[in-house]
């Protein structure tokens, strides 16, 4: 293996571990903390530290009431080895000490607050001392609660009140002096129900009172805090080994071994289907996955254990009501008498707040779990590494070389393209995901990125021999080449028939003479897909031949084009002077067939660029939205206005259609079943969509939104060019036309 070859491999590898490392980190956190809501019945583990390094809840702040024994005491010691900076209270002191020693043993951060949840001022005292400690509160894992079982007509008032003020008041109390401290930074609040009580279990009325009145508190508390980043769900454990069930049982004196064999009993015999109990530790790592911005289960859910093995939903067919469920799950307790009320909640559904932005948590119907997995990796480096440069590059008219490398690192460049030539070997919703993040995180990258990987790359790919798909394709991967497409002449544009600039073969070499303008990567481009007339006038004597321009004598960067937009992407001029390359850079082996090569190819062209507008559209309507709920006008917000929330509403609508469309249009290609006309329609209407959309989104910001500080000024003037490159609006309407 050749030095340069292995520095390739080497990177291939380094990426694909770097993905393949997220995506084991979140199976095994995930499977770990689905097995303890969800495996009555099967074994389950403990989540393991990621192979990253990187633990959940590094740097966070996380408060556990109840946190002394039981589940909020495997919760305590789970939240603290995920990096966490943990507060946890309970009434015994003895208890909390122990708890709080074991952590700081294992190297942990803990502090133990002797704290009752039934007083206010305790509670407000544990919130305050939290905050004095960390100077801020991310997550609180509100697990505290008791029970006593009787007869309803046997409770004393005092012992009901005692019930309802620890499991419902107590919850009240604790997210009403959390949350203040989350409304800037937004956090993750998850609260303890009980299937049991869900499901109604005898002798204990004020239990199940108290818990089922949780559900509708978080739901409703969900939606009112949901437009601050806070996520509140509620967590619903079946039977579970802990101190305090055994009590509940009468076994508390038991032997662990006699304990295992009688609690199974007990639990068949008081809730149907039963199999086993379930462990502390198993609820707690399932309320860590809820906890985790690694997981962000929509806010307002209701997560509940089950006998059974979870299935996927089918999302696509999903009520709108539940859309954003992410697992189904059926009730421990399953029985006739169950009402359908009840097996409702045993669900994990979703209630988005903000009515702007329930429509964007729409989740694409290609997307996947391992998708998930690459995307949250993949924002979290855009948002660090790469956004804060966005400005200087838009400013020099060009984005610097790190960038691409650092997206070659990522596996965010050729992720369709099989790992023998680099890639990731993935479908084209990688590539789709990868431009979605991008014109939503750092939009200056969109347009070369997905001329890069979605275009010039597959020119290689489909119609290059092996020799080429190996000498280039992993360069453009890893980043180290940068690619490009000549098309465009300056008096050659829709029409492709047209092109003058020629490519004669002299000898053993093709000789290139001629220019192209409007050249995407142009000024930094490695590789260079050209156009070029080969024989005959017209279609037939088109071909495509790749210029490396390293060292090609004639070939020549012309000006660096002023654009009124996209100022990061470099747009150039290219002259190419008696350029020679050897026959071996001809693609598809003979000539003549360019023109059928580019009509081939323009289905997943024209699709990447509708990719680019919806998730433009989308930020457009984001960006509006939050600034006209801040900007007032006449002593109220604009969102307040009919006009404002009519508008937004109506661009809403178009950018969800528009959503729905192209993810179908992303089905039909991954199938290979994408016609050119479908694809026109798709780039056709998307882009028309993104332009009015980014004018009345400009409009609603007023003077400001002419301001380019403000995003939607550079949203505004990026997006005209869609309705042009990739062919016109206009040819692609002539193109739908002619199918009709």
């Amino acid at each position: 293996m050749t030095e340069m070859q292995h520095s390739t491999a080497s990177s291939r590898v380094k990426r694909r571990h770097l993905v393949a490392g997220a995506a084991l980190g979140m199976l095994a956190s995930t499977v770990g903390g689905l097995a303890g809501g969800i495996a009555l019945g099967q074994s389950a583990a403990l989540p393991q530290q990621k192979p990253s390094g990187r633990r959940r809840f590094d740097d966070k702040t996380v408060i556990v009431t109840g946190g002394t024994s039981g589940i909020g005491r495997a919760a305590a010691l789970m939240f603290a080895a995920e990096g966490g900076k943990v507060v946890f209270c309970g009434r015994n002191v003895e208890r909390g000490t122990r708890v709080e020693d074991e952590i700081k043993a294992g190297g942990g951060n803990a502090t133990f607050v002797r704290a009752d949840v039934r007083n206010e001022a305790e509670v407000k005292a544990l919130v305050d001392k939290t905050i004095d400690l960390h100077g801020r509160l991310d997550v609180a894992f509100n697990n505290a609660g008791i029970s006593i079982e009787k007869p309803l007509h046997q409770y004393s008032a005092a012992e009901f009140d005692d019930v309802i003020n620890t499991d419902l008041r107590g919850v009240f109390l604790s997210m009403k002096y959390q949350i203040p401290h989350m409304l800037r930074t937004g956090g993750s609040i998850v609260v303890t129900s009980s299937s049991n009580a869900i499901a109604t279990t005898a002798n204990r009325s004020a239990y199940s009172a108290a818990k089922r009145g949780l559900v509708g508190m978080v739901q409703a508390a969900a939606l009112e805090y949901a437009q601050y980043g806070i996520r509140i769900n509620t967590l619903i454990p079946g039977t579970t080994d802990t101190p305090f069930i055994r009590r509940l049982a009468g076994m508390e004196n038991l032997p662990d071994a006699a304990w295992h064999v009688a609690i199974a009993q007990w639990a068949k015999s008081h809730v149907p289907g039963m199999q086993r109990v379930a462990t502390a530790e198993e609820i707690a790592a399932f309320a860590l996955v809820l906890a985790s911005d690694d997981h962000p289960y929509t806010t307002g859910a209701s997560s509940s254990s089950t006998a059974a093995r979870p299935r996927r939903r089918d999302r696509a067919s999903a009520d709108a009501a539940s859309r954003h469920d992410l697992w189904q799950l059926r009730s421990a307790s399953q029985h006739d008498g169950l009402a359908p009320a009840s097996r409702l909640v045993a669900r994990l559904s979703g209630h988005i707040a903000s009515t702007i932005e329930a429509a964007m948590s729409y989740r694409s119907s290609w997307m996947t779990e391992e998708l998930d997995v690459f995307r949250d990796q993949f924002r979290k480096y855009l948002a660090k590494d790469l956004a804060p440069h966005a400005e200087k590059w838009r400013e020099q008219k060009m984005v610097e070389r790190f960038a691409w490398r650092g997206l070659g690192e990522m596996g965010a460049l050729l992720a369709s393209v099989p790992e023998e030539y680099g890639g990731l070997g993935a479908s084209f919703a990688y590539d789709a995901a990868v431009l979605e993040d991008l014109e939503s995180t750092v939009p200056e990258l969109t347009t070369g990125v997905s001329v890069h990987s979605a275009i010039v790359a597959h020119y290689i790919l489909n119609y290059g021999s092996e020799e080429q798909r190996k000498r280039w394709l992993p360069k453009m991967a890893s980043g180290e080449m940068i690619g490009a497409i000549a098309m465009t002449e300056p008096g050659t544009g829709s029409d492709l028939q047209a092109v003058k600039t020629t490519a004669k073969k002299q000898g053993n070499s093709y000789v290139i003479n001629g220019q192209k303008t409007f050249i995407t990567n142009g000024q930094a481009a490695d590789l260079v897909v050209v156009v070029a007339r080969t024989g005959e006038v017209g279609a037939k004597g088109i071909s495509l031949i790749v210029v490396e321009t390293a060292g090609a004598d004639g070939y020549k960067r012309g000006r660096n084009l002023d654009k009124i937009g996209l100022h990061a992407s470099d747009t150039s001029e290219l002259f190419f002077d008696n350029v020679t390359v050897p026959p071996d850079n001809l693609l598809g082996g003979e000539e003549g067939q360019g023109f059928v090569q580019l009509m081939q190819q323009l289905p997943q062209e024209r699709l990447a660029l509708a990719v680019g507008a919806v998730a433009s559209m989308e930020r457009a309507v984001k960006l509006t939205t939050e600034y006209t709920k801040e900007r007032k006008a006449f002593g109220k917000p604009l969102m307040d206005f009919q006009n404002t929330a009519f508008t937004l509403a109506e661009r809403k609508t178009e950018a969800m259609i528009a959503r729905v469309f192209v993810d179908w249009c992303i089905e039909r290609l991954i199938a290979k079943d994408l016609d050119t006309v479908t694809a026109s329609m798709a780039k056709y209407w998307c882009s028309d969509k993104q332009v009015q959309t980014a004018d009345e989104c400009l409009q609603l910001f007023g003077g400001y939104g002419y301001m380019q500080e403000y995003p939607i000024s550079r949203i505004f003037i990026d997006s005209r060019i869609q309705k042009i490159y990739g062919g016109t609006n206009e040819i692609m309407k002539l193109l739908i036309a002619r199918s009709l």
